[in-house]
């Protein structure tokens, strides 16, 4: 793992480019072609099955009888917050596609 790019002096190509566009940053950078990759370990699945559960545990304080009021919310309709989840899903899985294929092209 590099820190920062103080610890570039055993880096070379694409690593050594990628620690010095975050050079002026002071983060820690991780390299996915230095690191065995894990693909369990984020599974978008798992994922959807949280974003649903606590979804539907704030739907009744958003939407129900009990929901945001009239002037005081981001919502247009009830339907906003519902297809809200949807996006949020195909989101997760959208990023997590694109990290597998980055990973794989390394």
């Amino acid at each position: 793992m590099v820190k920062t790019a103080d610890n570039t002096k055993n880096i070379k190509g694409k690593e050594r480019l990628r620690l010095n566009i975050f050079s002026g940053k002071k983060i820690s950078v991780i390299f996915a072609s230095a690191l065995p990759v894990e693909t369990d370990s984020f599974k978008p699945e798992k994922t959807e099955g949280l974003y649903t559960y606590y979804h539907s545990m704030i739907e009744p304080y958003v939407t129900g009888e009990n929901g945001e009021t009239e002037g005081y919310t981001h919502l247009e309709s009830p339907e906003d917050f519902a297809e809200s989840l949807n996006e949020l899903i195909e989101h997760t899985y959208g990023r997590y596609d694109a990290v597998m294929e980055f990973i794989s092209e390394q």
